[in-house]
């Protein structure tokens, strides 16, 4: 159960990671890309899509009646909620756990309506259209592996 729980918790800090650094933009020694708002960033997935792609997917996530603003006003609370548990004195792991069980639940919610989204769009693309898709997420994906520090490495 305890290695269950730390499991747990390890794929919410690596989900809230990847939306932050996606959010806040914390890689400034890649050329600059188009901005995707944190409610359906997919990371590599999402910006290897041209930007018309990413609009029409966010256009489709609206009239699938999402509500885009909303996401990223939770998305804003959340971590703000995240935050306090961190730096509260005294120390409460039961708060934090319950903000990360928080994030997890809206945090599957967009990437739900993402991946939605997201096939929708790679089902309306050409074969071709989808083989350069995938040539330029392999090369992001590539890129953003060869960045990471190896492991036992960087602290």
């Amino acid at each position: 159960m305890k290695m269950l729980l730390i499991a747990s918790l390890a794929v919410n800090v690596l989900v809230v990671g990847v939306a932050v650094g996606g959010y806040l933009g914390l890689d400034r020694q890649s050329p600059p890309r188009p901005p995707q708002p944190p409610d359906m960033a997919l990371g590599p997935l999402g910006s290897a899509f041209s930007r018309e792609d990413r609009a029409a997917m966010m256009r489709e996530a609206e009239k699938a009646g999402a509500d885009l603003g909303m996401m990223r006003d939770s998305l804003r609370q959340d971590m703000q909620a995240l935050l306090a548990a961190l730096t509260a004195e005294p120390w409460d792991p039961d708060r934090v756990q319950q903000s990360l069980a928080e994030m997890r639940v809206r945090t599957e919610r967009r990437a739900e309506l993402g991946e939605k989204v997201m096939i929708d769009r790679l089902s309306a693309m050409s074969s071709e259209e989808r083989q350069a898709y995938a040539a330029k997420l392999r090369a992001r994906f590539d890129r953003l592996l060869s960045r990471a520090p190896s492991p036992g490495q960087g602290d």
